[in-house]
């Protein structure tokens, strides 16, 4: 990042929301008959690909063509292999969804979930106790709550079980798609609904399975579930909508570079938790005009006071508005993320250590994140500062935007690949919206 470009303009198309690509991916496997995903993207990320590889593993037939802006058609299908292996990557959501996925396969068959070291960290006792309480045989190789782990197939028995959501709402999402299958009603009651986090995202499940028709009951105030036994449903065409993830990232840095944008692709049709960018940029200066499938982003420049947003309902915006803060001097509070420290990488950690590397004053606790908009840390902005994402593509993109204000001169980030997990085409969007490729580029330091 070599600064504040001199123009930053055009349109970008988002990429298709990964949440409910992987829903619909699972959701799609549990079917009689072939769906088809479209609006999936021409290149896939890699925590799609992690899903597809697994779900293949399990007998799931999946094919990706260029038609529709990227359509994934799913066959239906069970191996017959005794010993399924799935490698879920670095993908939190395949692993997670596959555990209970795997209960489904084949009587005396075992599933070994692993992933790679990043994932490997990411508790899932959660899942596993919940499984068990479904007469679900689980054991893990290592350290107890910790990939990997094998899974028997043979069904899931159903009956009540309790999960605990104040880590990841995904456990949750996780057995209301598999329970959809299992062999008597199932009823999931959440621990401590006050705790639940990432509510959205069980709102974005429960959406994908009615939209395949199948009946999921929430109990009141999402103390829990009811999940009709057996059920199969036909195969469905599903229209992704574009990632609203995505969209703050860019909409991040159409504010940092004080441009301009117009993202395509917007729907309105499914609910996405980090929607709530669009109030929080209108607060930091952007001036959003919504229609029904697009969002026109321009800066209007404004004095900001100190500012507080609560993000236990969107964590992965959470690091595009640290990004921003950095980028447009203000100060800003984030509360109630303290989920974030299970992700990827402790987002917490790493954001307020890698501000700090740009001159910023930080403050970070058990759930909050703050930071002090002035640079008041002294250094040498003639020489360009190295930045590390630790493999994490939130990371890197808050990162970005806050290299986009030209306010911390040059900044090299490393392993510019780890952003292919969710948005492949980040800066080669970002050098369209630049007009050029010298603000944004990918460079060899090791010469």
């Amino acid at each position: 990042m070599r600064g504040k470009p001199a123009e930053f303009h055009g349109s970008v198309r988002l990429p298709p929301s990964k949440s409910y690509v992987h829903r619909a991916l699972f959701i799609a496997s549990l079917g009689k008959d072939a769906s088809y995903i479209t609006e999936c993207g021409k290149e896939l990320a890699d925590d799609i690909l992690a899903t597809i590889e697994a779900l293949r593993a399990f007998g799931v037939k999946i094919d990706h063509s260029s038609e529709a802006h990227g359509t994934l058609s799913v066959v239906p299908g069970k191996t017959n292999h005794s010993k399924i292996s799935v490698f879920a990557r670095g993908s939190g959501t395949t692993a997670r969804f596959a555990i209970s996925f795997a209960a489904l396969a084949n009587e005396g068959t075992s599933v070994r979930i692993s992933g790679d070291d990043s994932l490997s960290r990411r508790p899932m006792q959660s899942i596993f106790e919940s499984l068990s309480q479904l007469r679900v045989r689980c054991s893990f190789e290592k350290d107890k709550g910790k990939l990997p782990i094998t899974i028997m197939g043979g069904g899931i028995e159903g009956g009540e079980c309790w999960v605990d959501g104040s880590i990841s709402s995904q456990f949750i999402s996780s057995l209301l798609i598999s329970c959809t299958r299992a062999r008597n009603d199932c009823t999931i009651r959440i621990k401590d609904p006050t705790k639940l986090v990432s509510k959205p995202y069980i709102d974005a499940t429960l959406a994908t399975l009615q939209y395949f028709g199948l009946d999921v009951k929430p109990i009141s105030r999402y103390s829990g579930f009811k999940i009709r036994a057996n059920q199969i449903v036909n195969g469905r065409k599903f229209s992704v909508p574009g990632d609203m993830s995505t969209a703050a990232a860019l909409i991040g840095a159409t504010l940092a570079a004080s441009g301009s944008s117009l993202l395509l692709g917007v729907s309105q049709e499914f609910p996405q938790s980090d929607s709530a960018i669009i109030p929080i940029a209108k607060k930091l200066g952007a001036s959003i005009v919504e229609k029904s499938k697009s969002l026109r982003i321009s800066s209007r420049p404004k004095k900001i006071e100190k500012l507080s947003f609560d993000l236990n309902r969107s964590p992965d915006i959470a690091p595009v508005v640290a990004g921003l803060a950095a980028a447009l001097g203000a100060s800003v509070k984030i509360t109630n993320i303290g989920h974030l420290r299970f992700k990827e990488s402790d987002r917490i950690s790493v954001l307020s250590r890698e501000l700090r590397k740009l001159g910023l004053d930080t403050k970070d606790s058990g759930s909050t994140l703050q930071i002090l908009g002035k640079i008041s840390i002294s250094r040498d902005f003639r020489k360009p500062i190295f930045i590390d994402p630790e493999k994490d593509h939130r990371m890197l993109m808050a990162l970005a935007i806050a290299g986009l204000s030209g306010r911390y001169g040059e900044i090299l980030i490393s392993d510019p690949d780890c952003v292919r997990k969710s948005y492949p085409t980040l800066v080669k969007d970002l050098q369209k919206l630049c007009h050029e490729k010298k603000t944004v580029k990918i460079v060899d330091v090791s010469r």
